[in-house]
């Protein structure tokens, strides 16, 4: 039986609860904080899409008078501000990780590059001979599609049940939009993948405060 440094005994359930507090002090410090990320990317998602829809809505109806540039102007900066901070939160963890993890955390960050390399110089080939409106729902279909589609393999790769959750609802909800076409698309990914990503941030954010 252990013993504290004034020789009192330490019971084996003291000493578990020891460990486990030590576990947990521990996947503070390495684990990045992956809520942010998810935030971020929702209420990018959210907001940008939010207005995709009301600017450019079903049958190119306007539903709400806004410059045409704005829904995209601001999708790109609530975009670019997320990518940021993934990029940061992932530096940051993988500092604190050497080896074979570290390898596999840059060859999965890798991926997400090649991804949207593929859907961008596919859309270049491809919308020039399509409607306008089907144009948008390519790229945000495409995006939706790598998003969760790199989520879920990155729950399995590393797992992650939430993250691999999050990438399947992300796909379900791509599909559900493409099929209720273009317009209505933006509402499904800003309602429900927007509002998704930041449920499930919330979710990471309790998990690493326990």
């Amino acid at each position: 039986m252990d013993s504290h440094e004034d020789g009192a005994p330490v019971s084996v359930a003291e000493s578990l609860r020891l460990i486990e507090r030590e576990q947990a002090q521990a996947r503070r410090r390495l684990v990045p904080n992956l809520a942010l990320v998810y935030i971020m990317w929702g209420v990018a998602w959210l907001v940008g899409y939010g207005l995709l829809f009301l600017r450019f809505g079903p049958g190119g109806q306007v539903l709400v008078p806004m410059p045409a540039f704005l829904p995209l102007a601001t999708l790109g900066v609530l975009g670019a501000a997320a990518v940021v901070a993934t990029a940061v939160t992932g530096c940051r963890g993988s500092r604190a990780v050497a080896g074979p993890s570290r390898v596999q955390g840059a060859m999965y960050g890798w991926s997400w590059a090649l991804g949207f390399l593929v859907l961008m110089v596919l859309g270049a080939k491809v919308t020039p001979f399509m409607p306008p409106e089907y144009v948008q729902l390519f790229y945000a279909a495409g995006s939706g599609a790598v998003v969760g589609l790199l989520y879920s393999v990155g729950g399995a790769v590393f797992q992650e049940r939430y993250l691999f959750m999050l990438g399947v609802w992300i796909i379900v909800t791509d599909v559900l939009g493409i099929l209720a076409g273009p317009g209505w698309h933006s509402l499904v990914t800003a309602l429900a993948s927007g509002l998704g990503m930041i449920l499930f941030g919330l979710i990471a954010w309790r998990r690493q405060r326990c």
